[in-house]
């Protein structure tokens, strides 16, 4: 599971621990719920889709040719809408495999 869409579903309690397990998620939005109590610390061992490029310098050239690659191989290109601070943005190509996203706004946590 690559992306996780739960917001506005008017859920309560706390963040399940459950969610820890998501190692391949790039994004989880939980916003706009009753959520309540801490974020799990868990969640600091889960990368969300951020490649640590440390010790590969070259990672942005690979991805680059990559998705030319794969856009080639693929000629329908994806696209991908997100609203961030009220603006609503529009990305297309094979870009979704390279973004990542947390969003627990509009809850209650502390």
């Amino acid at each position: 599971l690559q992306v996780l869409l739960l917001a506005g579903n008017d859920l309560h309690g706390q963040i399940p621990q459950e969610l820890c397990q998501l190692q391949n998620i790039n994004i989880l939005d939980l916003s706009h719920n009753h959520l309540s109590g801490q974020i799990p610390t868990c969640w600091s061992n889960m990368s969300f889709g951020v490649r640590n490029t440390k010790d590969d310098p070259f990672w942005d050239v690979a991805a680059f040719d990559f998705i030319i690659e794969d856009r080639a191989v693929y000629s329908t290109p994806d696209e991908v809408k997100v609203v961030v601070k009220n603006q609503y943005l529009s990305y297309t190509g094979r870009i979704r495999g390279l973004m990542s996203a947390l969003d627990l706004s509009s809850n209650n946590l502390s």
